[in-house]
């Protein structure tokens, strides 16, 4: 009997047929995401294309965790933002930030305002959150020169990784996130939910099932989460969570030479009874990621829509411009 992991390794999308002129591939052949539609076609239109295979890609996207469509002339904003509101998908508003972005037309943002010198760690966008993203999609507007890549890590595969004490220890205990919010380090609360007073804070913290605690204007927030969970729709076991991305392990060795004590840190991670994630244990989730993911070179006018649950993403170091946006939904 084959197991979990190999099974997956053999998922594979249906084949298309009587589509021409487009190709499909992976860019691994013993990795199986995103699946690459290309089009050789001058002229080609994605939105005619996508809802002329709807069915097709969305098998494809639960299936495979993501599909990325290139040489289909999504080369702008407005081109990008035409796109995405003739998809069935629901906008979801973003809230409850933890990365710098600007808003840049409706329901798309810059993909993150973070230095370019700086590693982006895996995660699954607003894992964290009890109303996180089912998808997103990216679409490069300016191909990086070097670097900025966006890594894919499948969540099936992590879960499955970890070992299984480990693995058995976060399904049972989840996730403490907690984060301190100051205006002199990371975002400020008003931007962090889009409001501008404490009492629209104190109202979206408690919906969201967030303890606080205010210190003058600066806040601590505290709340627990799941670990592992089910996929919304096909029930298999993923990792979902920002353990990885918030533990005081992720941050660089340039942060720690700033940090004094445990509350200057934005975010931190623990089991979900306080206790902590040990070196150890974080380096073998890290190293569940590492033998999980893929790289692509971004090109202009790539978009690539994940099932937010299926796949983990991150972003490498770049040199010179890179401009990706992103909507959620």
């Amino acid at each position: 009997m084959k197991s979990n992991l190999e099974k997956l390794k053999n998922v594979k999308a249906t084949p298309l047929t009587n589509l021409s002129p487009v190709k499909t591939f992976y860019f691994h052949d013993e990795i199986k995401f995103p699946c690459v539609v290309e089009s050789n076609l001058q002229g080609a239109n994605l939105t005619n294309w996508y809802k002329s295979n709807e069915k097709y890609c969305k098998e494809v996207i639960l299936n495979n965790g993501g599909i990325l469509f290139r040489g289909f002339n999504i080369e702008t904003l407005d081109e990008f933002s035409t796109f995405i509101k003739e998809l069935d998908f629901k906008p979801l508003k973003y809230s409850n930030r933890t990365s710098p972005r600007n808003q840049v037309a409706e329901n798309v943002y810059t993909s993150t305002n973070q230095p370019n010198s700086e590693v982006i760690n895996f995660h699954s966008e607003n894992s964290y959150s009890i109303n996180p993203p089912r998808h997103l999609i990216f679409c490069c507007i300016v191909e990086p020169n070097e670097g900025g890549e966006t890594p894919l890590a499948s969540n099936r595969e992590i879960a499955l990784k970890i070992p299984n004490d480990l693995r058995e220890k976060f399904r049972r205990l989840g996730i403490k996130y907690r984060r301190n919010v100051s205006n002199s380090l990371g975002l400020g609360w008003k931007e962090i939910f889009q409001v501008e007073t404490q009492q629209e804070v104190e109202d979206e913290c408690i919906k969201n099932n967030i303890a606080f605690q205010w210190i003058e204007d600066n806040l601590i927030l505290e709340w627990n989460g799941p670990a592992i969970c089910q996929h919304p729709s096909n029930g298999d076991e993923v990792w979902f969570n920002h353990g990885y991305f918030f533990n005081e392990f992720s941050y660089s060795s340039d942060f720690l030479k700033i940090i004094e004590s445990e509350d200057d840190f934005p975010f931190l991670t623990f089991f979900g009874d306080g206790s902590v994630i040990s070196k150890n244990e974080y380096m073998l989730i890290h190293q569940a990621y590492e033998t999980s993911k893929i790289e692509f070179k971004w090109k202009k006018g790539d978009v690539l829509i994940i099932d937010n649950y299926l796949l983990s993403h991150a972003r490498n170091p770049f040199q010179g411009e890179r401009k990706i946006i992103v909507s959620i939904f």
